[in-house]
């Protein structure tokens, strides 16, 4: 029987051993994990729907306009308040508003308390939740003129299992004339 002389392939072996299992490691996680991914895909699909509301339709100079971004989050699902204490990415919210108009601070509804796995506490929202601007509407406006107000959002959504950050820039346009309340104008109501 021949012996093998080449000692710089008896001492590359333990290397090529641990290549394979770092290989392998890869291997596996390229089969699992995007098989967890689609798991949980399929649940955020319906996880969370933000969009923007506002309480008037049309407005008359001097009124005061309420604008809110709303989250609607299913079963199992939070995202963080705006002061996330180290834990979470805290939900930020940026209004744009219309050449003259003014907003209030952003309005913040009352945080509810989560406990996370491995006994920390966090707070921010579940359910259905309203973040509002109020917004002055100048005195002086052109009856028909039509206005934006633009909201830039950023968020983290959670479950026991998964959280996800999410991003959107939503749109509430109305009109200048007789004030009129919006078929939103209930929510606000609920919440404040």
């Amino acid at each position: 029987m021949k012996k093998c002389t080449n000692r710089k392939w008896i001492v590359g072996l333990p290397l090529m051993r641990k290549q394979l299992r770092f290989a392998s490691f890869l291997l596996f996680l390229c089969l699992v994990f995007p098989a967890l991914l689609f798991a949980e895909k399929k649940d955020l699909k319906n996880a969370v729907q933000v969009g923007i509301v506002g309480d008037k339709s049309s407005v008359s100079g001097g009124d005061a306009l309420y604008v809110a971004v709303r989250f609607q989050l299913e079963d199992g699902w939070h995202i963080y308040g705006k002061e996330s204490e180290g834990i979470g990415l805290p939900t930020r919210v940026r209004f744009t508003l219309p050449n003259g108009f003014r907003g209030s601070d952003i309005i913040w509804p009352k945080e509810e308390a989560f406990l996370l796995p491995g006994d920390l506490k966090a707070s921010g929202y579940s359910g259905d939740v309203l973040i509002v601007q109020e917004i002055d509407v100048p005195d002086e406006l052109k009856a028909g003129d039509t206005f934006t107000v633009t909201a830039d959002v950023d968020w983290l959504l959670c479950s026991e299992k998964v959280c996800v950050p999410g991003k959107t820039t939503e749109t509430y346009e109305f009109v200048s004339g007789d004030s009129k309340e919006s078929e939103s104008r209930q929510l606000f109501k609920e919440f404040y």
